[in-house]
């Protein structure tokens, strides 16, 4: 990817970081939806659909938002495991953050209490040259009882 390409990638990362950090504060429940945010919703979904969401307006959180979101990823849903329900559905919210003047980045799991694992957030870096990641580091998963990663 070119210099240039990778910097208009990052300008539009940034416009998109606000949008984002509104999206998850509605799916944790932290920001009601109002019926002015829901002006064009007509244009999307029928009369039913769109009374029965002016109904549900207000802040709540949205049970298993993650876990549906990553069982439906073409690219994640053959990696997830039985056993790895429980743990994915506990997590709260999922985002990234860019390092500064370089491609790496990290992905940040924040996760409620569960029966799984201690960790409130787990994290993995990716380091990359020419777009390929070359070195990964990852958090500490401090176990509860069974670790998912051994058969």
């Amino acid at each position: 990817m070119s210099a240039e390409t990778k910097a208009l990638e990052r300008s539009y990362l940034k416009l998109d970081a606000p949008l984002l950090e509104n999206i998850s504060s509605i799916v944790q429940g932290k920001k009601e939806v109002t019926e002015g945010e829901l002006k064009e919703l007509d244009k999307y979904l029928t009369a039913e659909e769109t009374e029965k969401v002016k109904e549900n307006l207000g802040a709540r959180k949205f049970p298993n938002y993650w876990f549906k979101v990553l069982s439906n990823s073409q690219v994640v849903k053959e990696s997830i495991g039985s056993d790895d329900e429980t743990l994915l559905k506990a997590i709260e919210n999922i985002y990234v953050v860019d390092e500064e003047g370089t491609d790496n980045f990290t992905i940040y799991f924040d996760f409620a209490d569960n029966e799984i694992i201690s960790n409130k957030q787990l994290t993995k870096k990716f380091y990359l040259k020419n777009d390929e990641a070359v070195k990964t580091e990852s958090s500490v998963i401090e176990w509860k009882g069974k670790n998912l990663t051994v058969k």
